[in-house]
C-alpha cells in the first residue's frame, strides 16, 4: 500500500499562515506589552484572510476582513504620524 502525499493549494497555506498571524497578534493584545505589534500582525493576518475571501468569492469574508483592514490601517497611519 502506497501513501499518496496530498498537495495543498495556495489558499490552504494562506488561510493557515494568516490564522497564525492573528493568533500571535491576540497574544500581544492580551499582554498589552506591544500594542503596535498587535496592530501590524493583525493587519497581515486580515490581509491574508481578505485574499482567501476573494479567491473563494466569499462575500462575508471579503466584507469583514476588508473593513477590518481599513480600520487597522487608520491605526497604523495614526501610529506613523
Amino acid at each position: 500500500m502506497s501513501m499518496l502525499k496530498e498537495s495543498k493549494s495556495i489558499d490552504w497555506w494562506v488561510k493557515w499562515i494568516a490564522s497564525i498571524f492573528l493568533l500571535v497578534a491576540m497574544g500581544f493584545r492580551a499582554t498589552t506589552t506591544f500594542p503596535v505589534v498587535d496592530l501590524y500582525l493583525s493587519t497581515i493576518g486580515l490581509l491574508g484572510w481578505l485574499w482567501v475571501g476573494i479567491i473563494w468569492k466569499e462575500t462575508a469574508l471579503i466584507v469583514v476582513n476588508g473593513v477590518s483592514v481599513a480600520v487597522l490601517s487608520v491605526g497604523i497611519v495614526n501610529h506613523l504620524l
